[in-house]
């Protein structure tokens, strides 16, 4: 009899331990939450401030100018379409996943703003940066990007050098991180399925809690297209098989 009290005691105690170590995992996500919030609200503030700028007075618009404002709005209606995709799977995380689950993965995401030309037929410019963020408990080596375009002629320029060229880093690598080509058919991969493979330069691991970005990458959209998507994915020598971003790039033109 005692016997069974003490067991009983100690399963107590241990479902005591578990709710409070949930508990304090659910604070820890909502206070990650609340910090992708404040990020999309700060990306909300850049998507005003461009729109400010390149944006005539409504008054002013002639008939072209309406066209460009009808594209403006449907690139932002993508944008706020893409922040809200964020937010609801991080909801669907606190909801959802386990305290485990939580610590075991990436988090891979866009951040990016669009610049809307003034003329009808001009291009539409898209600055962005790729973070890629490790939520494991562990030090995760050899990080790799893969960003992938749904139109091959759109070309993403940035911070990546060649590596079969042995030219001396720039300045601004040498300030900040810069990025080359992981594949030695980098071009192939380019122009045949839109695909660029690249790996950071000086990073080779990112610690728990830490964070590598190629950043301020831009990519040139024709005003030809339809539409148009970008993607990415993760890999390191722990997450083998990948791990996709949490939004994509999403642009559908008004005719």
């Amino acid at each position: 009899m005692g016997k069974k009290t003490t067991s009983s005691s100690n399963q107590s105690i241990q479902l005591q331990q578990k709710l409070i170590h949930y508990k304090s995992e659910i604070n820890r996500l909502e206070h990650t939450i609340k910090k992708y919030e404040q990020d999309l609200e700060t990306e909300r503030a850049n998507v005003a401030f461009w729109k400010k700028k390149y944006i005539p007075p409504i008054h002013s618009l002639d008939d072209g100018q309406t066209e460009v404002l009808k594209k403006e709005i449907s690139l932002l209606k993508n944008e706020l379409s893409e922040q809200k995709m964020i937010n609801e799977r991080l909801q669907a995380e606190r909801i959802l996943s386990s305290p485990k689950a939580t610590l075991t993965t990436l988090k891979c995401y866009f951040m990016y703003s669009s610049i809307i030309p003034s003329g009808e037929e001009e291009d539409v410019t898209l600055i962005g940066n790729a973070v890629i963020k490790n939520e494991t408990e562990d030090t995760v080596h050899a990080p790799l990007l893969c960003l992938k375009v749904s139109e091959p002629k759109c070309i993403i320029s940035g911070k990546i050098r060649d590596s079969s060229h042995k030219e001396e880093p720039s300045l601004s690598e040498q300030n900040s991180e810069g990025w080359e080509y992981a594949v030695k058919d980098w071009k192939e991969r380019v122009q045949k399925n839109g695909e660029y493979w690249l790996k950071p330069l000086k990073t080779h691991e990112i610690p728990p809690g830490e964070s590598v970005t190629f950043d301020s990458f831009q990519l040139t959209l024709s005003s030809s297209l339809s539409s148009f998507i970008l993607e990415g994915y993760a890999y390191t020598t722990e997450f083998k098989e990948g791990v996709p971003f949490l939004n994509k790039a999403i642009f559908n033109f008004s005719s």
